[in-house]
């Protein structure tokens, strides 16, 4: 072997490594991990939202999960024109999740469970760069949230997910927005060739919860066969604060403990 060929396959070697780095998962916060069945979920708690994206809506371990509201879903044709389908948006933002993704073409059972399997049985997926899913919240609370995905079957379908707390200024224009989910980007690259679930808690530094999702090629990574999100299912938990007595409780245990060692000391 030549030596100029051995050094085009030896760069051959390092552009395909350097492709399959840039392309890889990669969570910067919160937890990304599979969804096989309801007991990878939190259902427990006070849930203020839980949507089911694209879907008629049900029940799953005993919390509801509602239909989306997107006012584009009257554009939409077929059997599931109607329900008022779609994801809630901030008006700012154009289109928001518009494809609606039925049992029809997006596979029914993966779980054996058949409530989780009718709730992710639907989604929608866009192919936008910029897309914002707004959730008032209350600033200084703290919400646990849970983001569900399921592509049909083992495509090669890759996206990027952010998460965090929105304001004014970030809907100033396109370039507010960019640096905004830069910022606030969860996971780089979620490949959803099977269900999963990304779970983490925030506390609120503004009243409004963002979930931005966007094309996986939009931060330089090489683009997958799919670069276009999507999204089945979405929970926001609220955590309740610990109330005075509990407190109190705390303040009282600890004091004695501190008793005890001196006592011991």
């Amino acid at each position: 072997m030549s030596s100029q060929l051995r050094d085009l396959m030896m760069g051959a070697a390092v552009l395909a490594a350097l492709a399959t780095a840039a392309s890889a998962e990669t969570v910067s916060f919160g937890t990304l991990g599979d969804l096989s069945g309801p007991g990878d979920l939190d259902l427990t708690g006070n849930f203020v939202y839980a949507i089911d994206v694209g879907g008629p809506g049900g029940t799953l371990g005993g919390v509801t999960f509602n239909q989306d509201n997107n006012p584009y879903s009257p554009t939409e044709t077929g059997a599931n024109n109607g329900l008022g389908v779609g994801t809630w948006q901030s008006a700012w933002t154009q289109g928001y999740y518009p494809a609606l993704n039925s049992p029809g073409n997006w596979g029914t059972s993966f779980s054996g469970d058949a409530d989780l399997d009718a709730i992710m049985s639907f989604g929608r997926n866009d192919s936008g760069w910029d897309r914002i899913s707004q959730f008032d919240v209350v600033e200084g609370k703290t919400y646990k949230v849970q983001i569900l995905g399921k592509s049909a079957g083992t495509e090669d379908r890759t996206w990027d997910l952010a998460v965090g707390f929105g304001t004014d200024a970030d809907k100033a224009d396109s370039t507010a927005m960019n640096s905004w989910q830069a910022a606030n980007l969860a996971v780089d690259n979620w490949q959803e060739s099977a269900p999963k679930v990304w779970s983490q808690t925030l506390t609120a530094t503004s009243d409004w919860l963002w979930i931005g999702a966007s094309q996986a090629n939009q931060y330089g990574a090489p683009a997958p066969a799919d670069p276009n999100p999507i999204l089945n299912a979405i929970t926001v938990e609220e955590i309740p604060e610990p109330s005075t007595l509990t407190l109190v409780a705390m303040a009282l245990i600890a004091s004695l403990t501190c008793a005890r060692c001196r006592r011991h000391a």
